[in-house]
């Protein structure tokens, strides 16, 4: 009797098997949290995912003929994430600003609110003059 039962069960798994990463197929998504719609793309496409720091938002689309990976590199790009891959691992993330354009940003808003008040320092042969 047990035999039996282990024979429907492979029978009824056999019966749906799993699609190939490679297989496009349609993808459908409805205002669902970005973090699940990327798990569950790398868990048809079978690859290895972690999702570093605070990702949020919705996904609401529809894609067809195209596979899991096509359609995490359309979510990732729509939304503006970064992806770095390591190891075999993709790892994900929101863009951050480098502290370089932090700093020139800081630097462009000084100016330009120091600008009117005429107090903007010009450096001048390694020294630094007031405007008068």
């Amino acid at each position: 009797m047990n035999r039996a039962l282990l024979l429907l069960l492979f029978l009824a798994v056999s019966a749906h098997p799993q699609l190939s990463p490679a297989v496009s197929r349609t993808s459908e998504f409805q205002n669902d949290d970005i973090s699940l719609v990327l798990r569950t793309l790398a868990r048809q496409g079978r690859f290895e995912l972690s999702i570093a720091g605070k990702i949020t938002g919705t996904v609401t689309l529809r894609a067809d003929n195209m596979t899991p990976r096509e359609v995490f590199d359309l979510v990732v790009a729509t939304k503006h994430l970064v992806v770095n891959e390591r190891d075999g691992i993709l790892y994900v993330s929101t863009k951050t600003l480098a502290p370089t354009t932090i700093l020139i940003t800081v630097l462009v808003v000084v100016l330009a609110v120091a600008a009117p008040f005429r107090v903007v320092p010009f450096i001048v042969r390694g020294s630094t003059h007031f405007q008068k």
